[in-house]
């Protein structure tokens, strides 16, 4: 089915425009939830969360965008919603954990050569705040005032977490490029 095909078969109800949708963009918004809520079953409860909510609103969807960019956002948002419900904030003891790196903000050097994997386990390891605005702004590439408006923080916020964020990236890729030469 053409993308156009999957989104007239969605709005009409039809269950296996729905079943084909599901099949061609899970593992990629599977991925996306994980790196947000951080637990494998919570993930795939999200996942299920998200795509109800593409079903029921696949009529607001207008075609002046991609597909795959209205599903993030609705992915996106629904693993939000699942750490807002969590009652999830950054914590005392998460930014004073990040006040003791006072590494440089600059990474020297070309780019780490480091496996996908091993980013992936850092970007676990982050605070959740943090990396739930990491995600968000050198992920995903919502602006600090759209991410200070989604997570009700202010943009003065939303670029203090990020700048934390990274200072605990930056030396974990070090760590890692010590540990692996």
């Amino acid at each position: 089915m053409t993308e156009q095909q999957l989104i007239e078969g969605c709005k009409k109800g039809d269950n296996n425009a729905r079943r084909c949708l599901y099949e061609q963009y899970a593992r990629k918004m599977f991925a996306l939830c994980y790196r947000y809520v951080n637990e494998y079953e919570v993930a795939q409860d999200v996942l299920q969360d998200g795509f109800l909510k593409v079903y029921e609103r696949i009529h607001g969807f207008a075609s002046q965008g991609s597909l795959e960019g209205w599903l993030k956002r609705v992915f996106v948002n629904t693993s939000l919603d699942y750490l807002r419900k969590q009652k999830y904030h950054v914590s005392v003891d998460e930014i004073a954990l990040a006040d003791e790196l006072r590494e440089p903000d600059d990474v020297s050097g070309d780019s780490p050569d480091i496996p996908s994997e091993a980013l992936l386990s850092m970007l676990q390891k982050l605070p959740k705040g943090y990396a739930t605005v990491f995600n968000l702004l050198a992920v995903e590439e919502y602006s600090p005032k759209e991410i200070a408006a989604m997570l009700n923080i202010t943009e003065g916020g939303v670029r203090s977490q990020y700048a934390r964020a990274r200072k605990i990236l930056i030396k974990m890729v070090r760590d890692y490029q010590v540990q692996n030469g």
